[in-house]
């Protein structure tokens, strides 16, 4: 019979956090512990492993091939355990459950509001945690609930441990101000852009930035940028103050000011998908299942 090993999760939480810091004193820092402390928590687990894990680079520490191996197939672990101090939190201070929800920042604005109301008074005990997914996240969360965007020509990928459910497809439209001669259009075809002055708001390689080179590449014409800002809200002001115009998706515009006017796109029509990813083990939870409802329903209705 084989034995089992027994990994002490203290021991690599410290493994963890010296990876994460790059130091043995960087690590004792952040974690409030001696740096010989740091050093006895790697050497037992170095030997409860038999690994050799850490290296010395330069004047600090990298992990061996072994080390990255370990590391990486320790986020599901760390992340199942945050998951089990988190319900055992909840278990403690009364409450039924906590629903974990990441998602672009347009739904998180425009929607997740209107359904955390809805949940608040249907699922009182239940506690939401909502957070971005457009930027990168701690590798050992997963969420129960995971709303992202796909380009609609691409083939769909499946996500290990997640079942796919679509919740809606939107346009995207053309921001102009009122003044500019597009602004009283019925809609304006994406050839017309052609060295027109844009505000790019996909400064990472995102799917809405993937989704308008596309766009671009199938109208023949390249986009002249004359401003690029982190997000729509910015790429909103831009256009507002007369600095050049911007294409986004329907939802992202619902702070449009004033003196902008929203026109469609044609030739081709740009649009996203919006799908929700829901965690295999959370799928029977009666809450997540009411917020893929939500979901759909605040789609279709714009309530929920």
């Amino acid at each position: 019979m084989v034995a089992l090993m027994s990994i002490d999760l203290t021991r690599l939480r410290v493994f963890r956090a010296v990876l994460a810091s790059g130091t043995v004193q960087a690590a004792a820092q952040h974690l409030g512990y001696s740096p010989s402390a740091v050093s006895q928590q790697l050497a037992a687990l170095q030997r409860e492993t038999g690994l050799t894990l850490l290296e010395k680079s330069g004047r600090g520490l990298a992990p061996t091939a072994a080390g990255q191996v370990l590391a990486q197939r320790s986020d599901e672990v760390m992340g199942a355990l945050s998951r089990l101090e988190t319900l055992a939190a909840d278990l403690r201070d009364g409450r039924t459950g906590n629903v974990v929800i990441a998602t672009v920042a347009s739904v998180g604005e425009s929607w997740i509001p209107k359904i955390a109301h809805t949940m608040r008074e249907e699922f009182p005990e239940v506690v939401l945690t909502v957070d971005l997914n457009e930027h990168p996240m701690d590798a050992s969360i997963q969420p129960d609930v995971d709303v992202c965007t796909e380009h609609p020509e691409q083939a769909i990928v499946p996500r290990a441990g997640y079942r796919r459910v679509s919740i809606h497809t939107e346009p995207y439209v053309l921001v102009v101000p009122k003044t500019h001669r597009f602004a009283a259009e019925p809609q304006v075809a994406m050839s017309q852009l052609q060295g027109e002055p844009l505000i790019d708001d996909s400064l990472a390689r995102t799917t809405c930035g993937l989704i308008l080179r596309t766009a671009f590449q199938a109208s023949g014409i390249t986009p002249h940028y004359v401003a690029r800002t982190a997000d729509h809200h910015g790429a909103l002001a831009f256009v507002g103050a007369g600095v050049g115009l911007f294409i986004g998706p329907l939802l992202a515009l619902d702070a449009a000011p004033d003196s902008v006017a929203l026109v469609p796109l044609c030739e081709p029509v740009v649009q996203r998908r919006i799908v929700a990813y829901v965690r295999e083990d959370s799928a029977s939870n009666a809450a997540v299942r009411r917020v893929i409802e939500l979901l759909r329903e605040v789609a279709k209705t714009g309530s929920a």
